[in-house]
């Protein structure tokens, strides 16, 4: 059997609490296979170093007003957050937004790295 670990024991794991705090709330909080993520959330390319049968957390928080993503404003913010369900990590990481232009500064501020 999968030693699958508890959502809330992930490092990086934000608590509904905290996620209140900063304007958030999850939409998606749910153990899958890679596959059913890929199936049900992603319509861009498949990771293929992962298990199509490997279990994967999926949270997908979604907030009402700026949310600040690695130092950068994003308006709305939807943040996707896939953890591996035995280890931990997080393989991917997506973020978009609702407002048609949510994303200029955190797009404009990447293009200077």
């Amino acid at each position: 059997m999968l030693n699958v670990k508890k959502v809330e024991s992930i490092d990086g794991y934000v608590s509904d609490a905290d996620l209140s705090k900063k304007g958030g709330k999850y939409i998606v909080k749910e153990l899958m296979t890679y596959k059913d993520y890929f199936d049900k959330y992603e319509d861009g390319g498949y990771n293929h170093t992962i298990d199509p049968n490997r279990m994967v957390w999926v949270l997908i928080s979604k907030f009402d007003k700026t949310h600040y993503v690695d130092g950068s404003p994003v308006e709305k913010a939807i943040v996707t957050s896939l953890y591996d369900g035995e280890t931990g990590e997080m393989p991917e990481m997506g973020v978009t937004s609702e407002e048609p232009n949510g994303m200029a500064q955190f797009l404009k501020d990447k293009k200077k790295e």
